[in-house]
């Protein structure tokens, strides 16, 4: 401000308060890094199924490529083709409807094809004041060495079962044996 003899006399100005907004800057910046380091798939996908996000995880997790862009178009495209049908039938109509899907289904390896084993979290987005669906989210862990652990545990009790019943049915014959012996000898 200045007055009528030219001198300034004040600062007349107008602030706004960026507190609120830079603090929910850093807690969004903080969730990105979240997702971005998690060693978990994370996957975004717009509510008509085109993928818009996979974090650094999930890329490698199903083999693309780091540089690959865009995304592939659906996420239909990250089930093995057999998978298809309980996506479409079990885990989209369930997340539509409830919100959630949790269970075990298999994802497709896009280098080698291969399928993979995954313990998935299937939600939806909704926006607060519409509950409208604003994104299909996926939250995935690979279970494939579990599932194969399973597996060779399976195989190992079925061996000691069997030489279980083995030695048991020895056991049985020279118990036979003996009581013959002991019957003979009274």
């Amino acid at each position: 401000l200045i007055n009528q003899k030219g001198n300034i006399i004040g600062i007349l100005g107008t602030y706004d308060d960026i507190t609120e907004r830079k603090e929910a800057q850093e807690e969004q910046q903080k969730l990105v890094a979240l997702i971005r380091r998690s060693d978990e798939f994370i996957g975004m996908a717009a509510p008509d199924g085109r993928m818009i996000f996979v974090n650094d995880a999930g890329i490698n997790l199903v083999g693309l490529d780091h540089r690959e862009k865009p995304l592939p178009g659906s996420i239909f495209e990250y089930f093995p083709e057999k998978d298809l049908t309980f996506m479409r039938e079990v885990i989209l109509p369930t997340m539509i409807e409830k919100g959630l899907w949790k269970g075990e289904c298999r994802f497709r390896q896009f280098r080698s094809g291969s399928a993979i084993s995954v313990d998935l979290s299937a939600f939806t987005i909704v926006s607060p004041k519409t509950g409208d669906v604003l994104a299909l989210a996926m939250v995935c862990r690979d279970i494939s060495e579990i599932k194969e652990y399973q597996k060779n545990l399976g195989r190992m009790v079925e061996e000691r079962t069997d030489e279980l019943r083995l030695a048991l049915r020895d056991a049985e014959l020279s118990r036979d044996r003996i009581d013959g012996i002991l019957k003979s000898v009274a």
